[in-house]
């Protein structure tokens, strides 16, 4: 059913970094309430692998909680029309 939007489901790319625990989406699970938990991914068509990781990276290193965090109008970032959604799992 995601296929035909262009979109995929992909593991976290940063399990490490918790994430979905750390989201508000969590005391809804820790209630039983079900969910799923999406966010854009680091896969770009027509980039190379490291192209994602290395933009999301930037942006949390330079805009994270910053007045400049802001994604959407950004050109050449990380626009939704340039980015693929992935659902972690």
């Amino acid at each position: 059913m995601i296929r035909p939007a262009g979109r995929m489901v992909a593991a976290d790319q940063e399990p490490e970094k918790g994430f979905f625990y750390r989201s508000d989406h969590f005391e809804f699970a820790k209630q039983g309430v079900p969910l799923l938990y999406t966010e854009a991914g680091v896969q770009f068509v027509g980039k190379d692998s490291t192209y994602g990781m290395k933009k999301r990276e930037e942006y949390t290193s330079r805009d994270y909680q910053q007045p400049s965090d802001e994604t959407y109008g950004r050109t050449g970032s990380l626009a939704p029309s340039s980015r693929p959604s992935v659902t972690r799992c």
